[in-house]
């Protein structure tokens, strides 16, 4: 009776912790700087967005700088095609002072420009806004992801 007790005990204990860690995600280290009209664009979230992978973002910092993470996964971005979106940030966000320059809503609701994260590949990425965005290029939006692949 003990014995069946114990090992009944056992089996629940991994069942639980099983479901503790979950698949784990090949994580490339991604980086960059965002700058509008060549200057360093501060307190902005860059957004990675996949119709297939985590979403992955990073905030900038005074420079510009930004390393992107996934909520789940911790820092690195799953290997795969991404939207670039880049976001403002409002005032009082987890203490964050907000975005002070403004910049066109395009970036953030059609997106930047589609990148390719891979092993072997790029993984440092700078992105350089115009404050007047060229209309003629059009921006992408998530569902131009396939396309752009070809």
């Amino acid at each position: 009776m003990i014995r069946y007790f114990c090992l009944t005990l056992l089996a629940a204990a991994l069942a639980t912790t099983m479901g503790c860690f979950g698949p784990q995600l090949d994580k490339i280290p991604v980086t960059g700087v965002v700058k509008l009209e060549g200057q360093p664009l501060p307190n902005v979230e860059v957004t990675f967005v996949s119709d297939s992978n985590p979403l992955a973002f990073g905030i900038t910092d005074e420079n510009g700088a930004y390393t992107m993470a996934t909520r789940r996964y911790g820092e690195g971005v799953a290997p795969g095609k991404y939207m670039v979106k880049i976001l403002e940030i409002p005032a009082g966000a987890n203490g964050n002072p907000g975005t002070k320059v403004k910049f066109p809503s395009v970036y953030s609701q059609k997106g930047v420009e589609v990148v390719t994260v891979a092993q072997d590949g790029q993984t440092v990425f700078e992105f350089d806004l115009s404050s007047k965005p060229p209309k003629s290029k059009g921006n992408h939006d998530e569902t131009q992801i396939e396309a752009a692949e070809e």
